[in-house]
């Protein structure tokens, strides 16, 4: 018997949009457990960020499938990591389908119904008597597992946060649903056992009943008794009245201990380290002191940031101020010589109108847009296994120029002025903070 008009077309494009879901659910598992190659983020990236439709389907389901990796990561350890990615490595065909059914995002089949064997009559009265307390029964359970599942609350809300497409508001509760914190917003939570923590967007993470789920942004945690993050490459658990501060970026995480100790359970081949106040660890690196604060040491006309060398991650940012036409202020970041005598590094030569550009020895000039003696911001920022980024105001697209640690020179010439300098080490510090 042939099929209906468009009834073929209709099967293969529901075939098209479950190969396309299988194949979103199995990049989100690998983002997650940190197991991407470039090609693969590139894929990923371009499946959420297709517009209408076909966008959020993907993202839907990548965020079922993030929420529920983290989930399991923050609850089991390691143990749940080292299984998915054995699975995924072998590429067991129906492991996709049987987490997509654990999600929900796909309906189990009914089984056989059989038809129910005959009995006595039940007088209607009784009959009444069991299906009210069936239904009180139910009602009972819905309740207590709708207690179960609020882990935490709203306790202040800055600017619009989500959670699954509703708003946030101060006092509302929340389960393990992925909360959305875009770029300018804050998000404070609160626990009943006394537990807080802030989100600072752009930020994605998932409460948990004693812990919170890091998959992007930045959190400040203040812990009232044991409480676990879970970030992309590894667990903190922090011990009674620790404050931390952790941020999570392209499948790596940077830590700070502002008070209080913290044990460090990594995913790969390190395994656990105790973290005391005043450090910080980002990637695979060791432990560095956590700077929040800039100083200086002058030398020659000349200022450099003091800031521990082994740092994997740092940020710098400053308002820059010319004066006049034969003004100019220059960032150099130099590390130390090799055989041949050159000094590897860059320099970066802020003059009226441009940005002088050199790396190694090469050197260029790239014109910024506004009038030449507009204040410009530069940031300056190093992340683990990541090129330097920078970005000034006038500049096109932000540079990626060689790693390099946080030797920061700066030179002024002229009537030059260097006004709002900000610097860390490790994750951004709270904003409200006292300096160290």
């Amino acid at each position: 018997m042939s099929e209906p008009d468009g009834t073929g077309a209709r099967r293969a494009a529901d075939e098209s949009l479950r190969m396309e879901e299988d194949r979103v659910a199995y990049l989100a598992t690998c983002f997650a457990l940190g197991e991407m190659d470039s090609s693969e983020l590139r894929e990923f990236y371009d499946l959420l960020r297709r517009p209408g439709d076909a966008g959020s389907r993907a993202a839907q389901t990548a965020w079922k499938v993030l929420g529920l990796t983290l989930d399991l990561r923050a609850t089991l350890g390691t143990s749940f990591q080292d299984t998915v990615a054995h699975r995924v490595e072998r590429g067991e065909g129906e492991f996709v389908g049987e987490l997509k059914e654990r999600l929900g995002l796909t309906r189990a089949r009914l089984g056989e119904v059989s038809p129910p064997r005959a009995t006595g009559r039940t007088r209607p009265i009784v009959r009444d008597l069991l299906a009210a307390g069936a239904a009180i029964a139910a009602l009972v359970i819905v309740l207590a597992s709708a207690r179960r599942d609020e882990v935490a609350s709203v306790a202040e809300v800055r600017g619009l946060a989500m959670v699954e497409g509703s708003a946030l508001a101060p006092g509302m509760p929340l389960s393990r649903r992925p909360i959305v914190v875009p770029p300018g917003a804050r998000v404070r939570l609160s626990w009943s056992a006394g537990h807080e923590a802030r989100l600072e967007g752009p930020a994605n993470a998932v409460p948990q009943t004693e812990g919170l789920s890091l998959s992007s942004g930045t959190a400040h945690v203040r812990s009232a008794r044991q409480f676990t993050i879970g970030l992309p490459d590894r667990q903190v658990v922090c011990g009674k009245g620790a404050r931390v501060s952790a941020r999570a970026l392209a499948s790596r995480s940077a830590l700070g201990v502002a008070e209080g100790r913290v044990l460090v359970r990594d995913h790969g081949p390190r395994g656990a380290t105790e973290l005391a106040a005043g450090s910080a660890l980002a990637g695979d690196s060791p432990s560095f002191p956590w700077e929040t604060e800039p100083r200086w040491r002058v030398e020659d006309g000349r200022m450099s940031l003091l800031a521990d060398r082994r740092a994997a991650c740092w940020f710098f940012r400053a308002v820059l101020k010319l004066a006049g036409p034969s003004d100019a202020i220059v960032l150099a970041l130099r590390g130390p010589s090799d055989a041949a005598g050159a000094r590897a590094g860059w320099e970066l030569r802020l003059e009226p109108g441009a940005l002088a550009v050199t790396v190694a020895d090469e050197a260029r000039r790239i014109a910024l847009r506004g009038a030449p003696m507009l204040e410009r911001t530069i940031t300056i920022e190093a992340w683990p296994e990541e090129p330097v980024g920078v970005a000034v105001t006038g500049l096109e697209e932000p540079l990626r120029l060689p790693w390099g640690p946080p030797a920061l020179e700066v030179g002024l010439f002229g009537r030059s002025e260097l006004e709002a300098v900000a610097f860390h080490t490790g994750p951004p510090p709270p904003a409200d903070a006292p300096p160290r």
